[in-house]
């Protein structure tokens, strides 16, 4: 059977209970598929068969052209275009407009270790002919969806959405090779466009062996504003790059249930960009070729005056980063980590004294952290205020205070009357102090005074 549109096609039978021949099954699967055109292969020739009242057939030995027609055929009406399974060798690329959906057959989920000449025929494959051509582009364009595809390239993007709006990209698995290309690139030129960028989902897709997984890249005006604005990356899987993600002059863009894995170098960058948040993220293993790098970083040294407002990090789960600090933060305002497990025994975070205003709420940290937490509370590994009442057994005391670092304020009140408690201090393991008259004593130690 084949499954479409979450509509199951059973395999047509004769009356007499026998299975139809081939082509009588497909001339049925024909009649049964919501689509505009159907394009499919026979050999070296290429057939994109209009279902249409009236409309145009297209045949030849070039898939470039032949897709590139039926999506032309349909004009500002739009439509959906199924794409047998089947590897299709792209000679130039195929400029995807409004209002077009471009949907494959094939498996839902690809295994990004066997991507072969096999795992291509057994899907909707596209593929450079000569090895020198990027794949697909969007530009200028609104609602458009591609689906169920697998992209294998050496030149990139593969994917290139500019000035567009309420893109879907879903089910889409992404190969480059070699990590030359980038995988998917958003954009927006000086001047936005129609629309600039915005509103762009991409659902449930791999992106495998890419320079950048992900590249969004927003342009920056006088008043630092970017213009790709609201994208949402969901339950998908970043593997195997060179770089992850790469968010660059954005505002709005989403990380959901995602996993980041096996990067060779920074998991996640974020560079001048408002209100980006990752929620549910698995990160895992990182930085595997590169220690230097991490997994999060934001702002790149060449962009260190572009400063990152509103970052939220939120119910992550940070496994192991090959001898690296999770999280780099410079020029960040109003950073949130609330509910996140730090596996990492290395450090967690490291926060430039450039960032204000960075929140940690309910964290498991197991590592340690460099730098300032502005406002802590209820975090497991890095703790900011402590107390106790202990019993002495002479006027000198030593409590070990188990706080992140030296505390600023310190107080000891002796449980006696008339007793006293004098020169008092603290380093970064312990309060020492006097206690006379007494031997039991509340204290009090805070890293913030």
């Amino acid at each position: 059977m084949w499954i479409m549109d979450k509509k199951v096609i059973e395999m047509p039978q004769l009356s007499d209970g026998q299975r139809m021949s081939e082509a009588l099954v497909w001339n049925r699967l024909i009649e049964s598929v919501p689509a505009s055109y159907v394009v499919w292969k026979d050999g070296t020739t290429y057939y994109a068969e209009c279902l249409l009242k009236d409309g145009t057939d297209y045949s030849g030995t070039d898939a470039s052209t032949i897709i590139q027609d039926a999506i032309d055929a349909l004009g500002t009406v739009g439509g959906k275009i199924f794409i047998r399974r089947g590897q299709y060798a792209l000679t130039k690329i195929v400029t995807v407009p409004s209002k077009i959906i471009i949907e494959g057959e094939g498996r839902s989920y690809i295994d990004p270790e066997s991507i072969d000449v096999t795992c291509l025929a057994d899907n909707s494959s596209f593929v450079p002919d000569s090895g020198e051509s990027q794949l697909i582009s969007i530009e200028n364009a609104w609602g458009t969806k591609l689906k169920n595809l697998l992209l294998k390239a050496h030149i990139g993007p593969i994917i290139s959405i500019i000035d567009s709006h309420g893109i879907v990209l879903e089910d889409l698995t992404i190969n480059g090779c070699q990590r030359v290309p980038t995988g998917l690139k958003i954009s927006a030129t000086v001047g936005g466009g129609i629309y600039a960028s915005t509103d762009i989902h991409l659902r449930n897709c791999l992106i495998h062996r890419c320079l950048y997984g992900v590249d969004i890249d927003g342009y920056t005006t006088e008043s630092g504003t970017g213009q790709v604005t609201t994208v949402y990356v969901e339950s998908g899987r970043i593997y195997d790059n060179r770089y992850g993600l790469n968010i660059k002059d954005a505002s709005g863009v989403n990380l959901d249930s995602t996993i980041v894995e096996a990067n060779l170098g920074h998991g996640v960058i974020v560079q001048g960009t408002d209100k980006a948040k990752l929620t549910n993220v698995h990160f895992e293993n990182n930085g595997r070729d590169f220690p230097a790098e991490y997994t999060i970083k934001t702002n790149a040294s060449a962009d260190s005056g572009h400063s990152v407002d509103h970052l939220i990090v939120d119910k992550c789960r940070f496994g192991s980063a090959i001898l690296t600090t999770e999280a780099k933060l410079l020029n960040v305002t109003r950073g949130y980590f609330e509910k996140n497990w730090f596996h990492n025994v290395n450090v967690n975070l490291n926060i430039d004294a450039s960032c204000s205003d960075i929140y940690a709420e309910d964290n498991y940290f197991r590592g340690t952290i460099t730098g300032t937490i502005n406002h802590s509370k209820g975090n497991i590994g890095y703790v900011t205020e402590n107390s106790g009442n202990n019993t002495g057994t002479g006027a000198q005391q030593t409590i070990a205070h188990g706080l992140v670092s030296t505390p600023k304020l310190v107080t000891v009140i002796p449980n006696v009357t008339g007793a006293t408690v004098s020169s008092v201090w603290a380093d970064a393991t312990n309060i020492y102090c006097t206690v006379t008259n007494g031997k039991t004593y509340n204290w009090v130690a805070t890293v913030q005074g």
